[in-house]
């Protein structure tokens, strides 16, 4: 009982992050920024992999697809290189289910 009310009150915790957050794009983007560093450290303790690139690819990635296009404005070429990133993930979610 007491597992199920800690996760919970984390999915409350994290839900009202998430809401809070939706007032400004930045907070957005530095919410999920965190999540996804969380969420790759998580998947490297899994596979067990002791590699920091993945990181580093991670960071170059969200600063070029995320915060660079929403702050500079600059969408010459951006907006096309940001849908052919989505479709390699969905093959990639594809391969892997």
């Amino acid at each position: 009982m007491k597992d199920i009310l800690i996760r919970a009150l984390s999915g409350l915790f994290y839900v009202l992050l998430l809401i809070l957050s939706l007032y400004s794009i930045q907070t957005l983007m530095a919410l999920f920024f965190v999540f996804g560093i969380i969420c790759l450290i998580e998947f490297n303790k899994l596979i067990q992999l002791k590699s920091k690139i993945p990181y580093v690819i991670f960071v170059i990635l969200f600063i070029v697809f995320g915060y660079w296009q929403l702050d500079f404005n600059f969408n010459l070429g951006l907006d096309e290189a940001t849908q052919i990133l989505m479709v390699i993930t969905i093959f990639v979610e594809l391969f892997l289910a």
